[in-house]
């Protein structure tokens, strides 16, 4: 394999679930429910879900649902706002609780 490809393949592979910029420092916590795995960062009023589970055999739609229910469940509050669902892998919220 190339360096090059090399290099990336290990980006890419850290860079999963690890949380975007603006969730650096904040705490780490998991969500499961049967055979979906998330990881969830609150940061104040903020929320990020990164899917750490396979999608195979999950339909689009139920995988947002997941995401969204992780959110809620892990930040304690049932009032957010949906910002931003990115390949129905990454999640980011907001809450107003």
């Amino acid at each position: 394999m190339h360096p090059k490809g090399t290099l990336l393949g290990l980006v890419l592979l850290a860079a999963c679930g690890s949380p975007s910029v603006d969730f650096i420092g904040a705490d780490r916590q998991q969500f499961t429910e049967g055979s979906f795995a998330a990881d969830v960062f609150v940061k104040g009023s903020a929320v990020q879900v990164i899917r750490t589970s396979s999608s195979a055999h999950w339909r689009s739609d139920d995988i947002a649902a997941l995401l969204i229910k992780a959110a809620m469940t892990v930040s304690g509050c049932t009032d957010i706002d949906v910002l931003e669902v990115e390949a129905n892998t990454v999640l980011t919220a907001q809450t107003r609780c």
